[in-house]
């Protein structure tokens, strides 16, 4: 326990993890269960999900196109969740969403820049195309990343707008249309948005390519009129 042994206390530490406010062993490399994709797909993103306290998933997309979702047990890949994506320029990002409202289920968002962003609703079977994605969403322009902040959805790096940011509702982060909001990152400064992180009240967001840099959004004021 990291309360009765801290840091400060230890000589050496190798191959150790500090989740749960604990230091324990971190994990082997021992094979479990069966390869995804019968072993013929290489993994591009994967995921620890859980979709209920009681339900651990483990959710891989592979450079075949296709999702996969293990039995929770490590006895194999049970369920396909997407088949089909387009995988030349793909960049996969899997985020969890939280339940945005009392009852509905919890959800894992897929951003890959090429391939329209696709939703896994709690432990489902399949994951479907978000219902109302924003109109600049279209074709091959997609977002390249996505991150929660502050409960909403938000994402961007699409082609089309490259330094755009756009937000979802709180209460279904799927919407992006109802309360439309967007959000220009200095248009004039490198290529595009790469990647977001909610840290310490702020969105943080990366763009690549000359003068790109790291930017942070401030999203304090009551009223996202005044968010800059």
């Amino acid at each position: 326990n990291s309360n009765l042994i801290p840091l400060g206390g230890l000589k050496m530490l190798r191959n150790a993890t500090l989740e749960d406010h604990s230091v324990r062993v971190g994990g082997g490399a021992a094979v479990v269960g069966s390869a995804f994709g019968a072993g013929a797909a290489a993994g591009l993103e994967a995921i620890d999900f859980w979709p209920d306290p009681d339900t651990q998933r483990t959710v891989v997309v592979g450079s075949d196109g296709q999702v996969y979702k293990d039995d929770g047990n490590g006895g194999g890949w049970a369920t396909l969740l997407a088949a089909a994506l387009t995988t030349a320029g793909m960049v996969a990002h899997l985020v969890p969403g939280g339940r945005e409202v009392a009852g509905n289920n919890r959800k894992l968002f897929l951003f890959t820049r090429i391939n329209s962003v696709r939703v896994l609703s709690g432990d489902g079977a399949a994951m479907a195309v978000i219902a109302s994605p924003p109109a600049d969403w279209a074709g091959a322009n997609q977002p390249g990343f996505g991150v929660e902040h502050q409960g909403f959805m938000w994402g961007g790096g699409n082609i089309n707008a490259p330094h755009t940011l756009y937000r979802s509702t709180q209460t279904n982060l799927e919407d992006f249309l109802t309360a439309a909001y967007v959000l220009r990152v200095f248009p004039g400064e490198g290529d595009r948005l790469t990647a977001g992180l909610t840290y310490k009240g702020v969105l943080l967001v990366w763009k690549v390519g000359e003068g790109g840099g790291v930017y942070a959004v401030d999203t304090s004021d009551a009223n996202d009129a005044n968010w800059r």
